[in-house]
């Protein structure tokens, strides 16, 4: 038996000038597990969403489509996703995400087809990472999880370099972001 998951993209449709309501314009079938992260890219084309099922999918959000599913079933559920721009060549360029086993995977696009390769693959923490932030101008990634904050740089061929990690006792980091 299959059970398959339905999430549907919703956009804002303006009627009259007193109502405006939601349509659906697409249903984005792929995921067989519940969803844990969506993260729209900067120019609102790309989305891409990550489960239990241990998948990130890069969706194409203009088409509707599928555009590359990743699988990293064995580094269980993905937990979150961030696009990570490093290059001046637009918004979708790379992302990163993270999973249950506190594996940090870093992805980027290739020229060729437009498909993503992956760059980086580092154990970032202990546990499942709880957030991941980006600094587009420092080009700068946070990583949080087992309650430890981790800042990383992102060089122009997506590898990382830890730059600084903070277990702030007896405080619990769970979530971070920069300030510029």
């Amino acid at each position: 038996m299959a059970v398959f998951f339905e999430y549907r993209l919703l956009t804002w449709v303006t009627h009259s000038r007193s109502l405006q309501k939601f349509e659906c314009k697409y249903t984005l079938r792929k995921h067989t597990k519940p969803l844990n992260t969506l993260k729209l890219s900067g120019d609102a084309r790309m989305l891409l969403s990550g489960g239990d099922d241990g998948q990130l999918l890069i969706w194409n959000v203009t088409k509707g489509s599928l555009h590359q599913a990743i699988l990293v079933v064995f580094n269980g559920p993905v937990c979150v996703a961030i696009w990570t721009p490093i290059s001046p060549e637009g918004p979708m360029t790379s992302f990163a995400f993270g999973c249950a086993d506190g594996r940090v995977f870093v992805y980027q696009r290739t020229d060729e087809t437009g498909s993503y390769r992956l760059s980086c693959s580092i154990p970032a923490h202990n546990n499942h990472i709880e957030a991941l932030a980006f600094d587009m101008n420092h080009h700068r990634l946070a990583s949080v999880g087992t309650g430890t904050a981790k800042v990383w740089q992102i060089d122009s061929d997506g590898h990382l370099k830890l730059l600084h990690a903070l277990t702030p006792k007896p405080f619990v980091v769970r979530s971070v972001d920069f300030l510029d």
